[in-house]
């Protein structure tokens, strides 16, 4: 059924709605909508108008098979929730989207672990993303088994965000790859970071690790550690154009372990730097400072 949802929480009308907290519940089987515009979720919380959320809590929940989505937010453009924590949850063969706040200012996704997403929809998908949020800290998580590749990675720094931090993930055998950072000139994402992560096996078998789409600005990936398979073959780091490319991107000290054999496609993004980064294996349209 169109909009299906395991348990929705509503703020309508002006002002905050404070201090909820859903703790320990088992949300299982919503067989809710698998369609991007009609989609049915486990939990979602919902603003609408001037309504907002301050001190939301999700946390330690259990979702097995909730379509299309997990724990995800819907709210309109610029509105900004407050004090939204995702915390200790377990989902398991989601349909599509895992975990996404959505018009939050500072939200904590942490310590959760999804394993099988994009399951069951055709169209895109990712483990744990925002869209329209600024300064989101997502860190601790473990995404698997997401397939796919519309979009299939475990992560995404998607539109209308600033500053998302991904840091001490792992993410691993993701269809889709480990990373996706991607805006439109309509839709912004600028200052992502990404550090401290773990990528084993992501990019099933020729997807890609890391995608940047579009005019992504001012992106940082540092001290992270990739591990591909011998079978793998696929581009380590994939830049596309969606009416404009990637700019300011900056890989640091990140190791990459390339059992099989992976490559750099660049497209025509701009000011790509690489420092301090360590590469053992096969890899094909190497930069200076993205080798051993």
């Amino acid at each position: 059924q169109p909009g299906r949802t395991g348990i929705r929480l509503v703020a309508e009308h002006a002002g905050p709605r404070r201090h909820l907290v859903l703790r320990d519940l088992f949300v299982h089987d919503v067989n809710g909508d698998l369609r991007k515009e009609h989609e049915g979720h486990g939990i979602l919380f919902e603003s609408i108008g001037t309504g907002y959320f301050d001190g939301l809590v999700i946390e330690n929940c259990t979702l097995p098979k909730t379509d299309r989505n997990g724990i995800c937010g819907v709210a309109p453009e610029g509105a900004r929730s407050r004090g939204v924590v995702i915390r200790g949850n377990l989902l398991e063969d989601i349909g599509g989207d895992g975990i996404k706040p959505w018009g939050c200012a500072g939200p904590l996704v942490e310590h959760n672990r999804l394993r099988g997403g994009r399951m069951r929809c055709d169209d895109y998908a990712a483990g744990i993303w925002p869209w329209d949020c600024d300064d989101t800290v997502i860190q601790f998580n473990e995404v698997s088994g997401m397939r796919g590749d519309r979009d299939g990675q475990a992560f995404d720094s998607d539109g209308l965000c600033r500053n998302t931090l991904f840091q001490y993930n792992y993410s691993h055998d993701n269809e889709g790859g480990f990373m996706l950072v991607c805006a439109t000139p309509e839709y912004h994402c600028e200052g992502t970071v990404i550090r401290y992560n773990i990528s084993q096996h992501d990019g099933i078998k020729s997807a890609r690790v890391f995608h940047l789409g579009g005019p992504v600005r001012n992106t940082h990936i540092y001290n992270n550690t990739v591990s591909l398979r011998p079978d793998q073959d696929l581009p380590l780091l994939r830049f596309t154009d969606d009416e404009g490319w990637p700019d300011d991107t900056r890989f640091a000290n990140n190791l990459f372990h390339i059992a099989g054999r992976a490559r750099c496609e660049f497209g025509r993004s701009t000011n790509n730097a690489f420092e301090g980064n360590v590469v053992y294996g096969a890899l094909a349209g190497c930069p200076e400072g993205l080798r051993f």
